[in-house]
């Protein structure tokens, strides 16, 4: 049975969940099932026989993402039988016996001719052409798939590219230690300090291209969050890393956990986005994710006990900053 034969027969959408298959192969086998229709055995029992094969048709491709072929009749009774047992019915299907005998089906040739013709000259409920109008078949649907990877593959070549350039950024401000405010201030170390930012810049602006043009929403996400990191991380370069007077408590003791709090999240950093080039599995080494919740700690210690205080609006964008980054951590963005 095709499978979207198998839709149309359920009275589902392309898009119906398991969950939906079953509650309509529940609700149609009540009104299709010969005790239901007494009046009209030969056609309920046509009717039973296509749903369930239907249903049984939707569930493989369901769980398994393949069709079954060569199948015919249902194979699901005992199912059947325990999911509608409080209502009274039997719901084993039985194929109705021949009343001719087997002199008339030697004459016809065949066992199951006779059934068939009963089946197709019983009453029977006009096809829904206007399905087949509104739903892609088959083969259309495999090819959308296979443009989606296709897009996917485009996308992820060109993601990689830009993104090898924004890590080269990265690699140069850690490698020679640019966190550290003095070392970016003179010498080669602020001409190494122009050249990182502008790599980042460089291969950010690139990405936001290809998140703008890209015709995948779940992918745009993706993308979206990598991107607001980035910005994030341009932003936290001019932040606050020193403190100017030591006049005000409030201002001291919120420094001292800002710059704790930096400091681990420098050292988770370094590690990811230099020491990466130079060890073979960054994931199993520095604890990075023990780094990030320290630093987390620090900077929401910063947020909620000193507000108002110099460096409570820094600790906030390096806090979603870090937030961004676990995200992207975990999905082995830097891997």
């Amino acid at each position: 049975m095709n499978i979207y034969e198998s839709y149309r027969i359920m009275e589902l959408s392309v898009n119906a969940s398991e969950e939906e298959i079953v509650k309509a192969f529940k609700k149609l086998a009540k009104q299709f099932h010969p005790d239901a229709n007494p009046g009209n055995a030969d056609w309920a029992h046509k009717k039973m026989s296509d749903l369930n094969l239907a249903y049984q048709t939707l569930l493989e491709y369901k769980k398994n993402g393949t069709i079954p072929r060569g199948r015919s009749g249902p194979t699901i009774s005992d199912f059947l039988k325990n999911l509608f047992k409080k209502d009274g019915f039997d719901f084993r299907y039985t194929p109705p016996k021949d009343t001719q005998g087997s002199e008339n089906n030697s004459n016809t040739g065949s066992n199951s001719s006779t059934h068939e013709k009963q089946y197709y000259t019983e009453k029977e409920e006009p096809a829904s052409h206007e399905y087949y109008k509104s739903h892609p078949s088959y083969e259309e649907m495999k090819r959308a798939a296979e443009q989606r990877q296709q897009i996917i593959g485009q996308i992820s070549q060109r993601f990689k590219l830009s993104k090898d350039v924004v890590d080269e950024g990265m690699f140069v401000y850690y490698q020679y230690k640019l966190h550290k405010v003095p070392l970016r201030q003179e010498g080669i170390g602020r001409l190494k300090y122009t050249d990182a930012k502008r790599l980042i810049k460089r291969g950010i602006m690139a990405i936001e291209k290809l998140h703008d043009n890209c015709p995948l929403s779940d992918l745009q996400q993706e993308l979206r969050l990598y991107i607001d990191f980035v910005n994030l991380f341009v932003r936290s370069l001019d932040c606050k890393e020193k403190i100017d007077s030591y006049n005000n408590p409030n201002n001291v003791a919120a420094y001292r956990y800002y710059r704790q709090g930096s400091d681990r999240l420098n050292q988770a950093f370094t590690h990811v986005f230099f020491s990466s080039k130079t060890e073979k599995n960054i994931y199993q080494s520095v604890n990075v994710g023990n780094l990030l919740g320290l630093a987390l700690q620090d900077f929401l210690r910063v947020s909620e006990e000193f507000k108002g205080s110099d460096y409570t609006q820094d600790a906030e964008i390096k806090t979603t900053m870090l937030d961004l980054f676990y995200q992207l951590y975990l999905k082995r963005f830097f891997n």
